[in-house]
């Protein structure tokens, strides 16, 4: 049997917009040798679980408003898949709340690439962080 293992991620972030936060989690999921998803993206996406309040930021010092409750399924440095019950339009952006996920104070903010109807009153969003 040929198993095919994707290259692990860097231990250090692609760049210094990564909350450092997130890197960390990242190499924690990496070091427990979570099989990452391959889908022909530019890097890896981890399968996660677990919630994420949705919203906006009061304040450029990071004062958080929740609007919309997710559930996280996969994560990687540049962007994450969400679980929501509302359509959301594309390109617009949003303040996503990790810590609930991650175990750390973490609020990235990220556009909506897409957000797909998979069954009545449930959408997969496609989030980039900016």
């Amino acid at each position: 049997m040929i198993v095919r293992m994707s290259p692990p991620i860097a231990l250090q972030p692609p760049d210094a917009t990564v909350p450092v936060a997130l890197a960390s989690y990242l190499q924690e999921l990496e070091h427990q040798q979570t099989q990452p998803h391959d889908l022909g993206r530019r890097e890896p996406r981890y399968p996660v679980q677990g919630r994420v309040p949705m919203g906006v930021r009061l304040s450029p010092a990071g004062d958080f408003r929740p609007l919309y409750r997710g559930w996280a399924t996969d994560l990687s440095h540049h962007g994450m898949g969400i679980l929501i019950e509302h359509q959301l339009p594309t390109n617009s952006n949003l303040a996503v709340n990790l810590e609930p996920l991650i175990g750390a104070t973490c609020i990235v903010t990220a556009r909506i690439v897409y957000c797909r109807q998979l069954l009545p009153q449930t959408y997969r969003l496609g989030l980039a962080f900016l």
